[in-house]
């Protein structure tokens, strides 16, 4: 079920919009990312086109902000693994979708416009990368409006 939506925006302008789905709902940041190993989704709807290097280069800032030296060091191939969805790939045009996907059993799953990517396995990556929304995210409207506390 839907647990809340936000728009990324840079510059005044809107880049993606965001939503976060999970089993059940839930305003606990750290209940989400930490305690529940239920089924999740992250889905992103583009808003205006972004270059596949700027929109790498995006994640990996985000993910110097919220992974620690150690942190980087320990999911070094599962970060390889989820940065190379992004890497040298098309650019994201405006209304491309990417669905970031937590199954148990499995880990993470990847879609962007459809096309999946191969499983990243383990839970606890999946629930470190979802600080880049409700962590530390670039604009604290994301991390606010996907814990459905203020409709962005």
């Amino acid at each position: 079920m839907l647990n809340g939506t936000a728009v990324r925006k840079k510059f005044g302008f809107s880049v993606y919009l965001a939503a976060l789905y999970l089993s059940e709902q839930s305003r606990d940041d750290e209940t989400i990312m930490k305690k529940d190993r239920r089924n999740k989704r992250v889905h992103i709807t583009m808003l205006r086109e972004v270059s596949a290097h700027t929109f790498n280069s995006t994640i990996q800032k985000n993910i110097d902000v919220n992974f620690s030296t150690d942190e980087k060091r320990e999911y070094s191939k599962e970060l390889d693994d989820f940065l190379g969805c992004f890497r040298g790939g098309s650019d994201l045009k405006k209304g491309s979708t990417i669905d970031i996907d937590f199954v148990p059993e499995i880990g993470m799953l990847i879609s962007v416009d459809g096309k999946a990517h191969e499983a990243i396995p383990g839970e606890d990556f999946y629930h470190a990368i979802l600080r880049l929304w409700i962590g530390n995210p670039p604009q604290e409207s994301l991390k606010t409006g996907l814990l459905g506390l203020v409709m962005d």
